[in-house]
């Protein structure tokens, strides 16, 4: 500032309020001279009075500048030009201020400023029009070429734009057409899926997939869902294009062997509820048919044999590794094949048997130097055997021979027991022991099976009539001698018989009455050629089935997609209807009892609520731990759950009585608990219904009494945002109140009246999407749909007493007076029934349903307080993952030639992978 003439001070308030400016100007004045000091005022007021800036009128001057002048300094006004924005010289307010403020810097006159700018302005706008009328001239020409290839330009981009539009329509238009073909085509899958669920599970599984993946949309997704839960099959091992021949499962059930007709043996690692997966690679020991698989009771070793050999094979077993050769093969029958093999108990001893007539015993003890035990059998004319599992037992049997048994308890002298079993026909097939050794099954051609009892080995005596040929064994059409899995197997516990008709069926037979054998469910049919291998699992709930097809499938035998019982029916007080979860999930209340369920196969009665004797409501806050309950003369008791063994009552309230109340004449009054627990509904049999304030559970406020409109409310519900309170009575409405404002509750939209005969009971999803109230029907309802919900679609037509919505939204249970039956809600327009019913009632019409909070257990309760806990993973796992599952069924998505013919000119895409 030292070397500088001038100052020029944009004076504005924001100038005045800053010290770095109050100190430029205070030095300024301070050393240079005041009256240059030019100031240009662009905000703010300033005024000149009294020889100073006046200090209260003056906003855009520092303190410095108020006093630092003893003349009005040259100042100029530049608020004007500062709002109209026009900084421009030709602008005259500017041109008079730019003047003003740049004269002294030149040491001129303002005029003679002006002046000479002027002069200078017209001798540059004559040379300007010069050069103009030249460059117009040389322009001109490049102008109209110009101008012509814009003109150009312009129209080829307007074409192209119109071409790019037209593209982008037509484009819209054919990705609209596909996607309604994926649709259409989808929707056809899935019928066509629906249509085979119960003749040809694999295909109706491949066509859902197939389907779903066309359009995946709840519709399609519960279609999928239907084909799973209708499926007998839960996997398929298909790892190869050569016929199944052999199946073995470990003693643990955890390994399946599979043998194929190309010589090859493959181990599969199995769990429940998961597909089976490789275990290590296929081995291939053999140039033909594996006939015989079995493992040892210890699970160590596995035994193998073939046709066209003569020996058999001893190998290590190792978890999730393929099986390792011990030793080398022992030759057990010089003149033929080794039709079957088994284990003694102690997995040290084997028995093997021949089509050349020899059945010998082996010390396996070092199994890579078996030694044989005692003296070989011969036999004259052996097509099939079978050995009892303790190997003191043999059956043998051939196409032209009549059944014997013979005792090999002694090892030096095997001899034959009693005479001969009479066979109709004399063409034994297959021949199978019960594991106690009690009952012999023969298969004999198109007489189907004949059991036998073996109280007496040395006397059997026949059962009764024969299963029927429609299951049995028949002329197995195979060119290589058949192992005696092929036909008839057992179960581990003796009560099921598995039989093949040696074509692509096979059918299980129920055995609890031996005399009267009872076809358990459908013939298994998914097989598209002969079945020669059959074997149950360990736990008796599975069977694999081995086909000339190439696949293994496994069976289920239990109905695992059904509720199954867990326990029950617990001894209920006599008194009440009602039950309902508790806690953490770990209890159950029924009536006034309260039980603990931590392990729901074994409920453990812990306590009774105290002092209550009479009929009671209940309703389980959110946390859990508090229990509202409420008699008939409407007194609600808050309950403390936190100590089971004890529960502790917190407090009591009895709003004021209606007119004319009765108690002894009345029910007891439904309460219902917000989401948060903050709120507690009350209302009952011809009164208003009332919301208190239970937040602080020892001193309950009663909000609100709000006249209900029609009669006799019988259920309650809130919303889960806790803003709708849902209630029905005897009217056949439902009613849906607003209640954000609990003060004062208003009616939201208008009735739903489509339930007919009234409304027993009502439900709300945890999502807030489906409402569902039953009487004579039951309704699935679009609270989405607007202020009135409107349907999801048709009803289901079944009587309710009761309803229960898992807390994942996903599962439905309906009680009806016999049964409790499970819906899944992908598809609310459309559910779909999950596996069977719950059909326990304990001796009682059913009342009440509920699902916990793990999604897993449900309860199910009878009149007089019987209840009965049941698992539902089974069902729900269904829904869970019904692409996994489908695939593990079909084994395979469609192939690229099916996927052509179902679909048309959709591109192909691999569903299963």
């Amino acid at each position: 500032m030292e070397s500088s003439e001038f100052f020029v001070l944009l004076a504005s308030p924001e100038a005045a309020g800053s010290s770095w400016v109050a100190r430029e100007v205070e030095y300024w004045l301070a050393h240079r001279p005041a009256e240059k000091l030019l100031i240009a005022v662009t905000a703010g007021e300033i005024l000149w009075r009294d020889d100073r800036f006046d200090p209260d009128a003056t906003t855009c001057l520092p303190a410095a500048a108020l006093t630092g002048f003893t003349t009005e300094p040259r100042w100029v006004d530049l608020r004007e030009v500062r709002r109209t924005e026009q900084y421009s010289l030709q602008a005259p307010a500017f041109l008079d201020a730019t003047a003003e403020l740049a004269a002294p810097l030149h040491h001129l006159g303002k005029d003679d400023l002006i002046g000479r700018d002027l002069a200078q302005f017209r001798r540059t706008r004559r040379l300007a029009r010069t050069a103009i009328t030249l460059l117009t001239v040389l322009a001109l020409g490049a102008t109209a070429s110009a101008l012509f290839a814009v003109a150009q330009q312009r129209e080829a981009r307007d074409q192209q734009r119109l071409a790019s539009d037209q593209q982008q329509i037509a484009e819209q238009q054919r990705n609209a057409a596909v996607r309604l073909q994926r649709i259409a085509t989808s929707r056809q899958l899935i019928a066509q899926a629906d249509n085979l669920a119960a003749t040809d599970p694999r295909a109706a599984a491949r066509l859902a997939l197939a389907g779903t993946d066309l359009h995946d949309d709840p519709q399609n997704r519960a279609g999928l869902v239907r084909a799973v839960a209708q499926s007998d099959v839960l996997a398929q091992l298909a790892d190869g294009a050569a016929a199944v021949t052999a199946l073995g499962y470990s003693p643990d059930g955890r390994t399946l062997a599979v043998g194929r007709s190309d010589g090859s043996i493959r181990l599969w690692t199995t769990a429940p509820g998961r597909p089976p997966v490789p275990a290590g690679a296929s081995v291939r020991p053999y140039r033909d048919w594996v006939l015989t698989l079995a493992f040892s009771p210890d699970g160590r070793t596995l035994v193998s044999s073939a046709a066209e050999e003569g020996h058999i094979s001893l190998w290590r077993i190792t978890s999730g590794a393929a099986p390792t050769l011990i030793g080398s093969p022992l030759e057990v029958e010089p003149d033929g094949n080794v039709i079957t093999v088994a284990f003694a108990p102690d997995s040290r001893t084997i028995a093997t048997a021949g089509d050349g007539g020899t059945v010998a015993r082996w010390n396996i003890s070092r199994p890579d130097r078996p030694t044989q035990v005692g003296e070989s059998l011969e036999v004259d004319g052996m097509g099939t055997a079978a050995f009892s599992s303790d190997l003191r037992l043999v059956a043998t049997g051939n196409f032209d021979e009549p059944v014997r048994l013979w005792d090999l308890s002694d090892p030096e002298g095997p001899h034959q027991l009693g005479g001969e079993l009479p066979v109709a026909d004399e063409w034994v097939v297959a021949l199978a022991f019960t594991p106690d050794r009690r009952t012999l099954a023969v298969a004999s051609g198109d007489e189907g099976v004949q059991l036998w009892d073996l109280a007496r080995p040395d006397r059997p005596a026949s059962l009764g009539a024969r299963l029927p040929g429609r299951a049995s064994v028949s002329r197995v059409p195979c060119d290589k001698p058949c192992s005696t899995t092929v036909g008839i197997t057992f179960s581990r516990d003796g009560r099921r018989l598995a039989a093949t008709n040696g074509r692509e069926s096979a059918a299980v037979w129920d055995l609890a009455d031996r005399a009267h054998p009872k076809q358990s469910g459908r013939l298994l049919r998914a097989h598209t050629d002969d079945i020669y291998a059959l074997a149950f699992a360990p736990d008796d709930q599975t069977l694999v089935t081995g086909s000339a097809d190439g696949t293994a499938l496994i069976w289920d035998l239990t109905n695992r997609f059904e509720p199954r019982r867990l326990a029950g029916p617990l001894p209920g007080d006599g008194l009440f209807d009602f039950a309902t979860f508790a806690g953490d999930g770990h209890l159950l209340l029924s009536g006034s009892d309260i039980w603990d369920i931590a392990d729901p196969k074994r409920p453990r009665k812990v306590s009774s609520l105290p002092g209550v004797d009479g009929d009671i409501a209940p309703a389980v806050a959110p946390d859990g731990w508090t229990l509202a309950t409420a008699g008939r003369d409407r007194t609600i008791t808050l309950w403390d759950l936190r100590h089971p063994a004890h529960p502790v009552p917190i407090t009591k309230v009895r709003p004021r009585p209606p007119a004319g109340f009765a108690p002894d004449q009345e029910l007891p009054p439904h309460l219902a608990f917000s989401p948060k627990g903050g709120l507690l509904a009350e209302g009952g049999f011809g009164q208003n219904f009332l919301l208190w304030d239970v937040r602080d559970p020892r001193r309950p406020t009663q909000l609100s009494e709000t006249k209900y409109p029609q009669f006799a409310i019988n259920a309650m519900v809130f919303s889960p945002n806790g803003r709708t309170l849902v209630m029905s009575g005897l009217d056949e409405k439902v009613v849906l109140w607003d209640v954000s404002t609990p003060a004062s509750p208003t009616l939201r939209g208008r009735p739903l009246t489509k339930n007919t005969g009234g409304v027993n009971t009502l439900t709300l999803s945890g999502d807030g999407r489906v409402l569902v109230s039953a009487g004579h029907e039951v309704i699935l309802w679009d609270l989405q749909s607007g202020s009135t919900p409107e349907p999801f679609g048709p009803a289901l037509e079944r009587e309710a007493e009761w309803l229960a919505i898992s807390p994942d939204s996903h599962t439905l249970a309906v009680a009806d007076p016999n049964v409790v039956t499970l819906w899944d809600l992908t598809d609310p327009a459309r559910p779909t029934q999950l596996g069977g019913a719950a059909d326990g009632n304990g001796g009682g019409s059913l009342t009440v349903t509920a699902i916990a909070a793990d999604g897993h257990t449900m309860l199910s309760g009878a009149g007089g307080g019987a209840v009965i806990l049941w698992d539902i993973s089974g069902p729900r796992s269904v829904a869970a993952d019904p692409v996994g599952r489908a695939c593990a069924i079909a084994g395979r998505g469609l192939a690229p030639t099916e996927w052509a013919q179902a679909t048309g000119n959709l591109p192909y895409h691999q569903t299963c992978r």
